[in-house]
């Protein structure tokens, strides 16, 4: 019995808060534009041009920060002052996890290009080649001669060998816009990283991902980042 009631509270949880995320981001209204951010914080964003309006990264997430129209780009209903609207283009959006309500509400990190600057969530990616950059996955980046984690340069990763390591399920592609959920992991010929951090130890050439939880190479079982020192990479098993 006590089963059956934790069934039915989880599932009454997961409607009522799918139902509260159904109200978040952008929305036209009587002529108007506003954005939420919860059911009781809703604002008007007057400048907002209508005909023109759409919202940037509404694509597999419901709550969506960004919009532009002809004139001006927003993000959270306020205008971005340093943004131009004519060349602004979201690359990627990058869901930390998928836990167990899905995507529906979460926030994904966002990657964005505007005029000759990149951008990770607001912060100038710093010295990026424009021309050559890829937004890649699970908030990595590289152009033709850094790789970048979120802003940050990745000190010594080798982009012209830098991968992501998935199992390819959590990776979607949307015309020239990448989705990606879960995993941190990528690698280049010398080292793995994850989260942009490098892995001691490591094996570039035997390191697979397992699930969603573990990862190994011929040296280490790994369990989101972390070295599991309990566990025997040769005879591990999931």
């Amino acid at each position: 019995m006590k089963i059956l009631y934790f069934m039915l509270f989880f599932l009454l949880a997961n409607l009522i808060f799918s139902l509260d995320c159904s109200v978040f981001g952008y929305e036209k209204k009587d002529g108007r534009v506003y954005y939420s951010s919860n059911r009781e914080d809703r604002i008007l964003v007057p400048e907002a041009d209508i005909p023109t309006f759409i919202s940037e990264d509404f694509v597999g997430a419901s709550h969506s920060r960004y919009a532009k129209d002809k004139k001006n780009v927003y993000f959270e209903g306020k205008i971005m002052e340093n943004l131009d609207a004519a060349t602004f283009r979201i690359l990627a959006l990058d869901f930390e996890h998928a836990g167990v309500w899905g995507t529906s509400c979460q926030i994904p990190d966002v990657t964005y290009v505007s005029k000759d600057s990149v951008y990770f969530e607001n912060n100038k990616i710093k010295n990026a080649d424009i021309k050559t950059f890829q937004a890649l996955g699970y908030g990595y980046s590289k152009d033709k001669s850094k790789v970048y984690y979120k802003e940050n340069e990745i000190a010594d990763a080798d982009a012209k060998s830098f991968v992501l390591v998935t199992d390819n399920n959590d990776i979607q592609k949307e015309g020239k816009m990448i989705f990606s959920l879960g995993q941190r992991y990528g690698k280049d010929k010398n080292s793995v990283y994850y989260k942009g951090e490098k892995l001691r130890n490591s094996d570039s050439k035997t390191f697979v991902v397992i699930d969603a939880i573990y990862s190994k190479d011929k040296n280490n079982v790994y369990n989101n980042g972390k070295i599991n020192e309990e566990t025997d990479s040769a005879t591990f098993q999931k």
